[in-house]
């Protein structure tokens, strides 16, 4: 028969895994906010909140806090670390204003578990108190970390979209908090966490039309682009410089293009034209009421239509050749700024 230890054992394993696996969940979101450098609507409460119950949990599981308790210990060790690196992503991408918000709780965490240590080591002398008074702290903020993205929720019902609540951390949080509930009561953070999947199937279908309008609406809006803020990098004004250059040579390529096909359309309009005169002449000259004379008039005043024709022409390319160097001067100092 096995015995309650060696359940306790393998759930304990089991639960090291799960856990693993929520810490890990949120990389997806990390990787974005690295991509974007910003940290756009995603909160940083949960990720603090998890740093707090980690360290706590260390603290636990120390040899003079709670002797043999390796699991505890090597998995919230990992995960301190995992999610100390989170929180740091989303000091240095967070703006000017939630920063100083984040850093101050981060300092807090620090300042609390710190007292905490010190309090447990000088005022209690017993393993099993000193269990007691962490465990205690590490089951409240427990439950508090799976509180924490309550403001997410309130986000996502305010928004009807759970673009900023990731799944893979509301499932994993559904699972370790199930598995945990073997060890301490920890049916708050399955409640809290059914209510978040239930949040995600109600919006999901919402959320992805969204997401497809905002993707559609991006795409449009690449025609025009403002920068706003700190300047830009070396590498983002070589590649802006470069698409300058090619599209001045497009422009260039295309005014050519249509200089040299209304020249021949010119061209091709005034030897029409002169047929028609040629003819038209001819057949003066053969009439014999216009006659020779007839027929020289009315060359003549054929030549001067030609010359005004020719004069229009001309203003044309003149023209064309001003539009031509105002686009120039435009592309210039699109590239100048």
């Amino acid at each position: 028969m096995v015995s309650t230890d060696t359940i306790r054992t393998m759930v304990g394993l089991l639960g090291n895994v799960i856990a693993l696996a929520l810490f890990l969940s949120p990389l997806p979101t990390i990787r974005r906010i690295w991509k974007n450098k910003t940290v756009e609507q995603f909160s940083a409460v949960p990720y603090l909140a998890t740093l707090l119950n980690c360290m706590l949990w260390v603290v636990y599981g120390l040899p003079l806090v709670h002797p043999h308790s390796t699991l505890v210990l090597t998995i919230n060790g990992s995960g301190m670390a995992i999610e100390l690196f989170y929180v740091l992503m989303f000091i240095v991408y967070s703006d000017k204003k939630s920063r100083p918000r984040v850093l101050s709780m981060f300092a807090a965490e620090l300042v609390f578990v710190m007292l905490v240590a010190v309090m447990v080591f000088l005022f209690v002398h017993t393993h099993q108190q000193r269990s007691m008074v962490v465990g205690v702290l590490c089951v409240f903020f427990g439950t508090m970390m799976y509180a924490a993205p309550l403001s997410v929720m309130k986000l996502v019902i305010q928004t009807k979209s759970v673009e900023y609540m990731p799944l893979t951390l509301s499932v994993a949080s559904f699972l370790n908090g199930l598995c945990w509930t073997t060890y301490i009561p920890n049916g708050l953070g399955v409640m809290f966490s059914i209510a978040q999947l239930a949040l995600y199937a109600i919006y999901y279908k919402s959320t992805q039309k969204e997401m497809e309008e905002k993707k559609l609406n991006e795409g449009m809006a690449m025609q025009e682009v403002v920068v706003v803020g700190e300047p830009p990098s070396k590498a983002y004004r070589a590649a802006a410089q470069n698409e300058v250059a090619e599209m001045k040579s497009r422009q260039l390529t295309l005014s050519s293009l249509a200089l040299q096909s209304y020249k021949r359309v010119e061209e091709e309009r005034r030897d029409d034209a002169v047929k028609a005169l040629v003819y038209e002449a001819y057949a003066r000259l053969r009439d014999p009421v216009y006659g020779c004379t007839g027929a020289i008039f009315y060359l003549q005043k054929c030549v001067e239509d030609l010359e005004s024709q020719l004069r229009e022409a001309q203003e044309q390319v003149l023209q064309s050749r001003e539009q031509k160097d105002q686009l120039m001067n435009l592309l210039r100092n699109k590239e100048l700024t």
